[in-house]
């Protein structure tokens, strides 16, 4: 049977699945068996004119070379208006086999030497859809005859409308654009920014190469639907992909590389990148990143790290500086030479080499010292005494002393005489060497021992028998910090100078002195004493007043016991009173008798005499 022949009844198999929705299984008599259509997923999901895949797998076992089986992609539904249709793709296939594919169709073919032999091929459905919605497609697997084999296989595909929020981070996210830019002409995607400066020679060759990735909201790639732009204001000019070379260049779908070239001009060219994608009308930035093109050097700026070196020792870096252009821009690659006015003091000189500028600009000198004294170093591009170069330039001269590595004198001070309980003191120590200049910085050993204190400072004292003149020090003074103590008194720090480099100022004995007094602690301490000395004063007047309350008790008890002596016998001398005045009653009433009496008797009488 011709492969003409075989596609012809595919395609009628197809036309049959759109107009019924499926296939009826027909019996075979290929040598085909244990045949199988797996899907990965029955589901997947995708964003509008981007491609969405689902992956399958189709699988046999062939009796002869010649059974081979084709799988075909069927649209059953889709979205009003949509005209998309499936296609398959090849991902992976057996070694032994042969997968193939065309249009609609994925064919495997055995590629065995003996058979009965397994074959397996793995394709993808892709769906590139211009409108949102569900598409459901129905995989049939058939013999090369057209013959159905295996179960047919749905896959439901959801298209969402694309989302135009293409979102720029700093770091590299699954769910965001990203754009990154490398140094140089490169096919090795960055993952982070590289800081880009280079000459600005007009130059062919890309000096930095920006990597677009553009993705939406959901982490879906956009790559194969957007379209950039990319836009360079300032020095230089662009391309995307294999494109033209200009200021403002637009790329091909899918195209996401941005190469920056220079083009013979000074300063900084900044370059805009935006996209399109497929299914929006809105350009979005998505990213600006930054080069810089630096012309000849034409200035030097020092920075003098040791302004004090030590005779006979090198000090290294002890000056180092930054080459400019006319714009500021650091240049690299300029040749600096340091040179001495004095060799006999420093000895630097133009054949002692000079140093190249990094990417920064910077150049860094170490320096000699030979004699104590000072000399003036210059840096200049020149390359001698006697070069006559309008395009050398030289910075200002900077003064670098080589100075005594032996200490002839210590001092030291305390930065105020009387401090608060536990105020910070700041103790200062200044080593001068013979001539009465700072020593070089190093280690200096000035007391026989750690200075002591007559009362213990609340932090641990900080000031120790050697002494460090840190590097870059050209007054030879180191400071010390602690805090003074907690009590009030008069403290005392002593220490004894070890042996210096002159006699009479070695194993002398030195005193710093200062007073503590005052502070919250202090007046905390006297307002507690205050208040102790008013609470006894209060507990005593309580006590006399209990005292005087109990005095005042006896004087209420005493006088209560006399009321009622009193009170008996004025009960008594009332009791004795009325028993008398109840006789008189009794007299009284005897007495009124016998009158009646009488006067009865006298009335009788008279009567009696008047009758």
């Amino acid at each position: 049977m011709s492969t003409k022949t075989s596609f012809k009844r595919i395609a009628a198999v197809a036309a049959v699945a759109l107009t019924l929705g499926g296939f009826s299984a027909v019996s075979a008599n290929a040598a085909i068996n244990a045949d199988t259509l797996t899907v990965a997923s029955a589901t997947a999901t995708g964003t509008t004119s981007v491609k969405a895949t689902a992956a399958f797998t189709s699988a046999y076992i062939a009796g002869a070379s010649t059974d081979t089986t084709s799988v075909t992609a069927v649209l059953v539904s889709s979205p009003a208006g949509s005209v998309a249709l499936p296609s398959v793709e090849t991902t992976t296939t057996v070694t032994a086999d042969t997968a193939t594919v065309s249009g609609a169709v994925a064919t495997n073919t055995p590629n065995a030497t003996s058979f009965p032999a397994y074959v397996s091929g793995t394709f993808n459905v892709a769906l590139t859809a211009t409108v949102a919605g569900t598409y459901v497609v129905k995989l049939v697997q058939t013999l090369s005859s057209g013959t159905a084999l295996a179960t047919a296989q749905t896959i439901t595909f959801t298209i969402a409308a694309p989302d135009t929020a293409i979102a720029l981070t700093t770091a590299a996210g699954a769910a965001n654009t990203t754009a990154f830019m490398a140094a140089g002409d490169t096919t090795t995607a960055a993952t982070a920014d590289a800081t880009v400066a280079v000459a600005k020679a007009a130059s062919t060759t890309p000096v930095a190469t920006i990597f677009v990735n553009p993705k939406n909201a959901a982490g879906t790639d956009l790559t194969s639907a957007t379209t950039l732009t990319a836009t360079i204001t300032g020095a230089g000019t662009v391309s995307i992909g294999a494109g033209s070379v200009g200021r403002s260049v637009i790329g091909t779908a899918g195209a996401m590389i941005v190469k920056v070239y220079a083009d013979g001009n000074a300063g900084t060219g900044t370059v805009v990148i935006s996209g399109t994608t497929a299914g929006t009308t809105t350009a979005l930035q998505l990213t600006s990143k930054t080069v810089t093109f630096y012309g000849s050097a034409a200035t030097i700026t020092p920075t003098v790290v040791s302004p004090v070196i030590t005779k006979a020792v090198t000090a290294t870096g002890a000056i180092t500086a930054i080459v400019t252009d006319s714009n500021g821009n650091p240049v690299k690659g300029a040749v600096v030479y340091a040179v001495s006015d004095a060799t006999t003091v420093v000895s630097n000189t133009y054949t002692t080499g000079g140093q190249t500028s990094d990417a920064t600009g910077k150049v860094s000198f170490d320096l000699v010292g030979v004699l104590a004294g000072t000399a003036n170093i210059t840096l200049t591009t020149k390359t001698s005494a006697t070069d006559a170069s309008t395009t050398a330039i030289s910075a200002a001269p900077v003064a670098i002393r080589s100075g005594s590595a032996s200490v002839a004198s210590v001092s030291w001070a305390l930065d105020s005489a009387t401090y608060v309980p536990g105020a910070l003191m700041t103790a200062t120590v200044t080593l001068l060497d013979a001539s009465g200049l700072p020593v070089a910085p190093g280690t200096y050993t000035v007391f026989t021992a750690a200075p002591t204190f007559s009362i213990a400072p609340s932090t641990a004292s900080t000031l120790p028998a050697a002494v460090v003149v840190a590097a870059g020090s050209k007054t030879g003074v180191t400071t010390y910090t602690f805090n003074a103590p907690l009590v009030a008194g008069n403290l005392d720090i002593k220490a004894t100078t070890a042996t210096l480099a002159t006699a009479a100022n070695s194993a002398v004995a030195v005193t710093l002195s200062a007073v503590i007094a005052g502070g919250a602690a202090v007046d905390a301490a006297q307002a507690a004493q205050d208040a102790a000395n008013e609470a006894t004063d209060a507990a005593n007047a309580a006590t006399d007043a209990a005292n005087n309350a109990m005095d005042s008790a006896d004087a209420a008890t005493a006088a209560a016991q006399d009321a009622g002596d009193k009170a008996d016998a004025a009960l008594a001398a009332i009791t004795d009173l009325a028993t008398k005045v109840s006789d008189i009653a009794t007299q009284v009433s005897a007495l009124s008798a016998l009158v009646s009496k009488i006067a009865a008797a006298v009335a009788k009488i008279s009567a009696k005499v008047k009758a």
